[in-house]
């Protein structure tokens, strides 16, 4: 349903989000996994940019460079390039495990110690269910858990026993310290504890139903959509004003496309409701 939620965006850019390397599907894409070293491109800036041709996304390899150009393993020569900038993301600090004494990052904790936690959000995208894009609710669950073990500790006991929770070490040729982890460490933590602790299973099947009434209750769909459409249009108004003419488009989104995502996510969950009501 996430990939799919896509299509309106990346139709405007004339890009079939399916094709790209990271996303692995069946045929009838009923299954997907995204894996890939970076997140991907949501936001309103992104799709005008690339629709106004303020930015243009390539796939390749450079070769070479010359004066003002920049050419491609692919032949293509990209001309009028002053200035380039290599984002290479960032690197975690060496200080921060020296100051933990962190030997090996087991979950999010030191050395199989409940008492220092040390978390970084993980690196790149590796999943196939997706609740949100935001960071603050992964945060709140991070510190909800720790509070958890410092209140039980004989529940860490548990965790340690099963020898279930993804562990990590320092790797010094990638430059990167023991507290910074991939996507795949995260989920697998988060299973981990979810499954060998109740009490963190029962809080998210609180939290959960809670998230969600008060999001339709303080974001009703109507000025959730108004909301978005008012951004994506002062956008679109800036990059007219940098000298793109183009007439912009409309927001992608309508409240009768977003209610259709809705309805298949609820048909969804009351398909697998039915699934484990007849297992039990």
């Amino acid at each position: 349903l996430t990939m799919e939620a896509m299509t309106p965006m990346y139709s405007l850019i004339n890009v079939d989000q399916w094709q790209y390397y990271c996303v692995f599907a069946n045929e009838s894409k009923t299954n997907v996994q995204l894996r890939q070293k970076s997140r991907f491109g949501i936001g309103d800036v992104y799709f005008l940019s690339m629709y106004f041709g303020h930015c243009e996304h390539i796939v390749d390899d450079v070769e070479r460079l010359s004066r003002h150009k920049v050419h491609l393993i692919s032949g293509r020569t990209i001309p009028n390039i002053p200035i380039m900038l290599k984002l290479l993301g960032f690197n975690g600090d060496f200080e921060n495990d020296k100051l933990m004494k962190l030997k090996e990052l087991y979950g999010w904790w030191c050395n199989k110690d409940h008492r220092r936690y040390i978390v970084a959000e993980p690196l790149g995208v590796d999943a196939n269910n997706f609740g949100g894009t935001s960071f603050s609710p992964g945060a709140i669950l991070w510190s909800e858990q720790h509070v958890h073990l410092m209140h039980y500790p004989k529940d860490w006991d548990v965790l340690v026993s099963s020898g279930a929770m993804p562990t990590h070490v320092a790797d010094e040729a990638n430059d990167r310290p023991a507290y910074v982890v991939e996507a795949r460490h995260g989920a697998m933590t988060q299973i981990s504890l979810s499954t060998m602790i109740p009490a963190l299973a029962a809080r998210g099947n609180i939290i959960g139903p809670l998230a969600h009434i008060r999001m339709w209750q303080m974001h009703p769909l109507d000025s959730f959509i108004a909301c978005a459409k008012k951004e994506w249009d002062e956008w679109s108004k800036t990059l007219q004003e940098m000298g793109f003419d183009r007439e912009p488009p409309p927001y992608p989104y309508t409240e009768e496309i977003v209610k259709g995502y809705i309805a298949q996510e609820y048909a969804y969950y009351a398909e697998q409701e039915e699934l484990l009501s007849k297992r039990g």
